[in-house]
């Protein structure tokens, strides 16, 4: 992996046409150079086309969930043993969708990561607080008590990623304030020094050089903005930009 971690979250969409197009158009748009620093994770029925449509390049494919028991009666769930029998070696967890939506709670996120992690598997692992939850100035406390599960995994923290993306700020085109970003990332960077933390919420081409701008930012995790290959291209190219490594 390399930094800066330009993530693209395709969530519920893209067929598998659209999906080998959307590789083609992207991985011809930048310099070689640029790739080592995207990773993907589509749906899961598309990693297997898109890891043969990228085969050729060094982007990192990701799932965007998976089950913390190997196999089992986990109807509609993916094992950590079915997405590295097709070589996938990453993937999300704990995306505010699995939680605020599906009702996943941070027993069942732990449960993924440490699953996950213990499964030799490098995750995304995805943190953040709900509107309600900000404007009663518990940011802070919620974020801290979603980085607990981390002391039980000191020894494979190399294989972590954080995303900081606030929940009032997923899919809904409100993007938190740049000190708003900084001050989370910092606090995180000072619990957690050596893991890299990448910010997601709405993030799009227009504030992408804003964002990377903040010090403790070392990526982002693109959501809705990544299923357009010309707008995800751009948002690469600048972050890498700012980031000085194109």
């Amino acid at each position: 992996m390399n930094l800066p971690l330009i993530s693209a979250n395709w969530k519920m969409n893209l067929t598998e046409e659209e999906a080998v197009s959307w590789c083609q158009k992207f991985v011809s748009s930048l310099p070689s150079r640029a790739l080592q620093y995207v990773l993907i994770a589509p749906p899961f029925t598309l990693l297997k086309s898109v890891m043969e449509a990228v085969v050729s390049t060094p982007v990192i494919v990701s799932a965007q969930n998976c089950h913390w028991e190997e196999k089992g009666a986990f109807t509609g769930e993916i094992s950590p043993m079915h997405l590295k029998d097709i070589k996938v070696c990453w993937t999300i967890i704990g995306h505010s969708e699995r939680r605020h939506i599906f009702k996943e709670d941070q027993e069942i996120v732990s449960k993924r990561l440490k699953g996950a992690i213990k499964n030799k598997l490098k995750a995304i692992y995805c943190i953040g607080e709900k509107l309600e939850e900000r404007k009663e100035n518990k940011t802070l406390e919620i974020i801290k008590n979603q980085l607990k599960i981390l002391e039980e995994l000191q020894d494979f923290l190399k294989n972590i990623v954080i995303a900081y993306e606030p929940v009032w700020a997923i899919g809904t085109g409100i993007v938190a304030k740049t000190d708003q970003i900084e001050e989370v990332h910092k606090e995180i960077k000072n619990l957690y020094p050596e893991i890299p933390i990448l910010y997601g919420g709405s993030v799009n081409e227009e504030n992408i050089e804003e964002i990377m701008k903040i010090k403790e930012v070392d990526g982002a995790l693109v959501g809705g903005a990544s299923l357009n290959p010309e707008k995800f291209s751009k948002i690469v190219e600048i972050s890498l930009k700012v980031k000085g490594v194109l």
